[in-house]
Order: structure tokens, then sequence, then C-alpha cells
């Protein structure tokens, strides 16, 4: 006989937090099994995952009854927000070859939000200081061509560049920025993009602290691919 709950690496994350870290389970019929540990444990979301009310972030659930069947009697209701109004579907890989959405809309009202990248106007010649590839090439051709002019005198007379400030607008976006952020947020920004056309992901709360983490990225960014980027290029070559 099949069990009548069957977990496999079951993970939910809100977030940068872990409310499940790949839990497997293995419940036979007839049996009766008690979910125990503090507040903030996981146990309410994970009987949420397995009636359905909450979606993982990773893993399988294979039930041996219909998840129609199943209920959830909590004592304080909490529901994701998707339960009931908005839902945040990511259609990247509907697109065809020509950049066209190849998608069968499901009912109900629905915002597509189409996001991408180009330089501002009347920036178009400005150095992505985000990029460490187009910082290094800005140095190459400025920083590189002065320490050839200087010859010999590189290290001794000439020992260092200074970048006293940044005076070009502000850059919102790069190529890798989803990456990077991964790396540094710990979290995929995806899901939470549409809070930078203004719209509210999960909660007010949610989407501020995903803007806080965007902007804080960003800083990041300048400081470690700009700034760290000409350093090192600087070192490179003997400067200080």
């Amino acid at each position: 006989m099949p069990p009548a709950v069957l977990t496999s690496g079951l993970s939910k994350s809100y977030g940068p937090t872990r409310a499940l870290d790949e839990v497997d389970l293995r419940v036979e019929p007839g049996s009766v099994y008690g979910l125990v540990g503090p507040n903030g444990a996981g146990k309410s979301t994970l009987v949420s995952v397995l009636a359905g009310l909450r979606r993982p972030s990773a893993g399988e659930v294979t039930l041996g009854v219909e998840r129609a069947r199943m209920s959830v009697m909590p004592d304080t209701p909490r529901f994701d927000p998707w339960l009931t109004a908005t839902e945040v579907v990511d259609l990247s890989e509907n697109l065809n070859g020509h950049g066209q959405l190849v998608w069968s809309v499901p009912e109900g009202n629905w915002t597509l939000v189409r996001f991408a990248r180009t330089a501002m106007a009347g920036h178009e010649y400005d150095v992505d200081v985000l990029d460490p590839a187009a910082v290094t090439g800005h140095f190459n051709r400025m920083g590189k061509r002065l320490l050839e002019d200087a010859g010999r005198a590189t290290r001794e007379t000439l020992t260092h560049f200074y970048s006293v400030s940044w005076e070009g607008a502000a850059p919102t976006w790069t190529g890798g920025l989803e990456t990077q952020f991964q790396k540094y947020r710990g979290y995929s920004p995806r899901p939470y993009l549409p809070v930078l056309a203004g719209k509210t992901v999960t909660s007010q709360d949610v989407s501020e602290r995903f803007l806080c983490d965007y902007y804080t990225t960003l800083g990041d960014l300048f400081r470690d691919n700009f700034y760290g980027q000409l350093q090192a290029s600087c070192h490179e070559f003997g400067l200080k």
C-alpha cells in the first residue's frame, strides 16, 4: 500500500528565510504523526504545503489520498496572497524566438509587466560602473595609456590613480544583476521584480524589504565592481 504522505527534498522559502529545508517525510496509512517544535520551526508551513495552501519552493509531495479530501484547521487562519487576488507568474520561458509571448491566459484579470534594460538617454557612452568587465575596459582605455606614456616613471613618479567620486547617473540595472543579487542577498530577485514597477508582492512589508535589498545590492556592486575593480587593476600594474 502506498504511503499516505511522502515528501522528498521539500523546501519552502520566504525571501531569504528558509521555513522548510529539504524535508523527507513518510507517513503510512492509518498512522498518527505529531509535529513538535518552537514557533517558526515550519510546522504550519509543512502542513499548509501538504494541503496545497502554499506552494513549495523545491521538492516533491506525493499523497495517497485526493488533495480535496485534506483540510487544515489552524487557530489563526493565514493564507498567501496568491490564494486570493494576486499571483506573480514568470513568463520568461513563454517567449518565442521573436520575443513574442505565447501563453494561454487563464481566466481572471492579468497585468503583463515586461522588463528590459537599456542605456539612459544622454548616458549612452557612460561606463557601466556595476559591471567589472566594463570598468576594466575603461581602465585599459585611460589608465593603461597613461602608464604606457609614463614608462619607467611608473611605480616611481606615477604611483597612484585617484578616483574621487562618481558624477554620472545612478544605474538601476546591469547584465548579470540577478546572479549578483542572489550572491549578495541569498535569494532570487525575479519573483519580486514587479515591486520595481510599483506593484506589491506578498505584502507591503515584504515588498519594502525587497526594495531595501535591491538598493543595497546596487551599492555593493558599485563598491566592489567599480572602486574594487579599479583598485585591482591599479595593483596589477604595481600602483598603490
